[in-house]
């Protein structure tokens, strides 16, 4: 299994914002973004065995080479395309959304953001 905390770290004031925005616009809706830190007790209870957790680092912008280009450009259409939701949730508004990523764009040359990825494997007994 792989998962995420949706989480932006090591960004300036606009990837912080724009880290806030999905787990609380996830925990808006019901569901919980900080479940990364138990899946492998969700795991060991549907009786997975030699269950093993590895977190790695996903960089955005070009501090990442080409998998952090691409990740962030996954990272900009995502927030992009919940904007609409972020402005519900947050009182914001879409362009605000867009002015928080072009601000998150110039701190790349400054800042080396990444968001945090969980592997988690396990196999039946």
């Amino acid at each position: 299994m792989v998962d995420s905390n949706c989480k932006v770290y090591e960004g300036g004031p606009a990837w912080d914002r724009l880290g806030e925005f999905l787990p609380g616009a996830i925990s808006a809706r019901g569901a919980s973004p900080e479940s990364i830190g138990i899946i492998d007790e969700f795991m060991r209870e549907a009786g997975l065995v030699d269950i093993v957790v590895k977190d790695f680092k996903l960089p955005i912008g070009s501090w990442g080479g080409n998998g952090g280009e691409l990740f962030l450009k996954n990272v900009r259409l995502g927030h992009k395309t919940l904007a609409p939701l972020y402005a519900s949730v947050f009182n914001t508004t879409i362009e605000e959304v867009d002015q928080l990523l072009q601000q998150g764009e110039e701190e790349l040359k400054t800042h080396q953001p990444y968001m945090a990825l969980r592997v988690y494997l396990g196999r039946k007994p």
